[in-house]
């Protein structure tokens, strides 16, 4: 059996379904399938079943695809040790997001790693905290750039910023009046928050000791995943909400008036590179992390001074 035949098992396994397993391997349907199924005939085993849509393994099957998983892992280390020998990163890597960082952090970083890494492929996938740590386990992403702690034994975080979270306030609204804020001064019936599954959400729901949903409107009932539309209802003086850092760094002085941060140590997001075990060692999953590291100002660097605000069971 062939390393390649093995990447077409876990692709269709990923993918439960050949085309687009075929699409993810940039070949064609019948050449990823003749391929299987000489593995197939090799083994004298039915590794998937193609009676089923969406496509599944057989009992045989599954273990197969176990050990092809393990097998494709030490093939990779094989070319991870020799990069470290050269001190090249090189090859492909995919990474995941979460949504309420990636449009602040990514325009960050992005241009530094790709112009010091231009032997490497990065995909960068906007995802949520689940569908990361999913991919993860089933190796179809490298790395996550998302809040920890996530408390599984499974994967390795390695932290790479505290961001601290600040109160966006409407232009004539009595807590402009403080310099610092702290929990107790949120009213929970003025706060907006992002719909569930989002870990952001969950955050805010920790710090302030509070799991309900309320609005500024008692009639109304209203779930966002944007960050940005919470900023647009403060600004019509509907309420205030509370924002990560890195999405108030391009405010204009105007704006930037209608933040009040929290008193010292400041309730912050612990945000981290997060791998399965023995990944994150890689060449390439290092100069990433050096990068955003890098990236983002130096007191959010510095774990002194913040306060990592847990994330909830139920997190995004």
């Amino acid at each position: 059996m062939t390393v390649l035949q093995l990447e077409y098992i876990i692709a269709v396994y990923r993918h439960q379904n050949f085309t687009e397993a075929a699409a993810s391997c940039n070949v064609t349907q019948p050449t990823l399938s003749m391929q299987i199924q000489k593995a197939e005939d090799e083994l004298g085993i039915r590794i998937f079943d193609r009676s089923r849509q969406p496509v599944r393994p057989t009992r045989e099957g599954e273990k197969i695809i176990e050990q092809a998983l393990i097998a494709l892992q030490e093939v990779r280390k094989i070319s991870e040790l020799a990069q470290i020998h050269h001190d090249v990163a090189e090859g492909e890597i995919s990474v995941g997001i979460i949504p309420t960082l990636a449009p602040y952090l990514i325009p960050l970083f992005l241009a530094d790693f790709l112009e010091k890494h231009p032997k490497i492929r990065l995909n960068l996938l906007e995802l949520t905290t689940d569908t990361i740590i999913r991919k993860l386990k089933d190796e179809s992403l490298d790395a996550g750039i998302l809040a920890t702690p996530l408390e599984d034994q499974e994967l390795l975080e390695e932290p790479l910023f505290y961001e601290p979270f600040a109160l966006y306030l409407p232009a004539d609204h009595k807590l402009r009046k403080r310099k610092t804020i702290t929990s107790a001064d949120i009213d929970l019936d003025e706060l907006w928050l992002l719909n569930e599954g989002h870990c952001f959400r969950d955050q805010v729901i920790n710090l302030c000791k509070h799991s309900g949903g309320e609005t500024y409107f008692p009639n109304l009932s209203f779930r966002s995943g944007s960050l940005e539309t919470l900023r647009k209802l403060v600004d019509r003086n509907y309420g205030y909400t509370i924002l990560p850092e890195l999405a108030t760094k391009d405010f204009n002085g105007k704006d930037l008036m209608k933040l009040r941060y929290f008193k010292s140590p400041q309730p912050s997001r612990e945000i981290s590179m997060v791998t399965l075990e023995g990944r994150g060692e890689r060449l390439a999953l290092q100069g990433l992390a050096h990068s955003i590291a890098q990236s983002v100002p130096a007191h959010m660097r510095r774990k002194a001074g913040h306060q990592a605000v847990p994330i909830l069971q139920e997190q995004d």
